[in-house]
């Protein structure tokens, strides 16, 4: 059984885009929209997803959730540094 069509408030939730993003996929054509009433769905997801590229990563990059929580972590801290130096100054 196909999976749902997603509203575009749930498909803007579940690719981390904004709806400014979801409609400029549907005008270029690149995401197929239908309208129901008021609303828009997206049915055909499966072949957005697969029109997507494929990222390859060497071996030893580091990428996932241990590394964008380091990431995280360095910026937070600079940011700290910064509003220090801002409330010392």
């Amino acid at each position: 059984m196909k999976n749902r069509p997603l509203t575009v408030d749930e498909f803007c939730e579940k690719f981390s885009v904004c709806r400014a993003t979801a409609y400029g996929l549907i005008r270029s054509g690149k995401l197929r929209a239908v309208k129901l009433g008021r609303k828009t769905l997206l049915p055909d997801l499966e072949a957005f997803v697969a029109s997507l590229p494929n990222f390859q990563f060497r071996a030893g990059d580091r990428f996932g959730h241990e590394r964008a929580a380091e990431i995280f972590d360095q910026t937070k801290a600079k940011a700290k540094g910064a509003h220090e130096q801002m409330e010392g100054a």
